[in-house]
């Protein structure tokens, strides 16, 4: 019987986008991480109502649940698949929003210290399996999290998105998570022309890559995540708050294509070391507010034209037709120095596999399913049919040489993205 349930699951998928291994096959082999990756599932206390857990780990190297700037790739699938244990994270990220924890943490990059948890700061994670997770969160230390600018975007689409499946009382619910994980962010915009900026730090998902005044990533997430805040507010019947946010996302994106777009792309940044860059991931939060039906943040022929540079320059050309690397540089211009302890390749141009699965996502919701699917086509053929990595695979890998980083990585779940949106209802 559970072999008939799995042949018919298995025809739903391919109905849903084709029979071909670099879509459907692959994104059905990328589950193998919840059975195989140190994923702890608990059972509810209802003595001290201890809620049940999910604990889906980044990946052995990375060793923390839940990973928020990772779980935003991944979650889809399980929210597609096993939607009670995407409810039971999103739930425990919305606990985390108001909890304060003033116990210090050492930064592993400096002499610093910084406080595990700041009331209003979205955590990186819900914990380390070494500490207590689920209770003590944040367990992160490479960089100070509880100052990064994406986590709290994460928070508020991933609410928003969530509530598409389970309700509109239930996105009600989390209502006041969601202003004040907004109201935190709004903090950063310190110039007021409607986009959060940076200071010059690795304060986002992409933590050895500094980022100076607003990035494309960052800043376009923001307006995303007032997007999907509107849409909550008007689940709880807050009519003029969601008005108020669609204002702002309206008035930052006119300050996100005058201050940031070059006639090709959007910029990393405005004053960083990679300003010049072509950076894959420009575009990722206005495709999970168009995807998710909350907005439109950019104009679609500008959207088209970035994302066919980066192909062009990020794919094609640096990376070979191999995959697209994070960053590329205008010809004739080396990729700048960055620090002493981050390897050459780190970040800048190597695979990223999780961010390779998004691109190709963003690409067919332009328009673009030609390119998509020849990005897909690499990544299968360099993961699969070269590297034999296909239940283990990275967070990234080299294009020049045969190593990767950081095996059996939660972010390549977004690969789930190659499947078709809304959710359609189980009969």
């Amino acid at each position: 019987i559970w072999s008939d349930a799995i042949d018919a699951w298995h025809a739903a998928e391919i109905q849903d986008t084709g029979d071909t291994q670099f879509r459907t096959g692959m994104r059905i082999n990328q589950l193998f991480l919840l059975v195989d990756g140190m994923t702890a599932l608990t059972a509810p206390n209802n003595e001290t109502w201890e809620p049940s857990h999910l604990g889906l780990i980044e990946c052995p190297d990375y060793p923390y649940y839940n990973t928020l700037d990772l779980w935003i790739y991944a979650s889809e699938g399980i929210l597609r698949l096993w939607p009670e244990l995407a409810r039971s994270v999103a739930e425990a990220f919305s606990r985390a929003v108001d909890a304060k924890d003033d116990r210090q943490r050492r930064h592993m990059r400096s002499t610093n210290l910084f406080p595990i948890n700041r009331a209003g700061a979205v955590p990186h994670d819900l914990g380390a399996p070494e500490e207590d997770p689920f209770h003590t969160v944040n367990s992160f230390s490479w960089q100070d999290t509880t100052r990064w600018k994406d986590l709290n975007c994460h928070f508020v689409i991933e609410i928003a998105r969530d509530g598409l499946v389970f309700g509109a009382p239930w996105a009600a619910g989390h209502y006041s998570q969601v202003k004040t994980a907004l109201a935190h962010l709004e903090q950063y915009d310190t110039d007021g022309d409607g986009l959060i900026e940076h200071s010059g730090w690795p304060d986002q998902t992409f933590d050895n890559l500094p980022m100076v005044g607003p990035s494309a990533y960052c800043a376009g997430l923001w307006l995303a995540a007032l997007l999907a805040g509107a849409h909550v507010a008007e689940a709880a019947g807050d009519d003029a708050q969601a008005a108020t946010w669609r204002a702002m996302s309206a008035k930052g994106a006119k300050s996100y294509e005058a201050t940031l777009w070059t006639g090709t792309h959007f910029r990393f940044d405005t004053a960083g070391p990679l300003s010049e860059a072509y950076f894959i991931e420009q575009l990722f939060g206005p495709f999970m507010a168009r995807r998710y039906g909350f907005g439109e943040v950019v104009d679609a022929d500008k959207a088209r034209i970035a994302l066919r540079t980066v192909f062009e320059k990020n794919f094609l050309g640096a990376g070979q037709g191999l995959g697209v690397v994070n960053v590329a540089m205008p010809d004739g211009k080396a990729i700048p120095w960055i620090a002493d302890d981050v390897p050459e390749s780190f970040q800048r141009t190597e695979v990223i596999v999780g961010i390779n699965y998004s691109f190709a996502a963003q690409l067919e919701s332009w328009g673009l399913a030609d390119e998509a699917e020849r990005v897909r086509t690499a990544l299968y053929e360099t993961l699969y049919e070269k590297r034999a990595l296909f239940f283990r695979i990275p967070a990234a890998y080299d294009i020049a040489t045969p190593t990767f980083r950081a095996a059996m990585n939660m972010r390549p779940l977004a690969d789930w993205f190659s499947a078709s949106w809304p959710i359609k209802e189980k009969s």
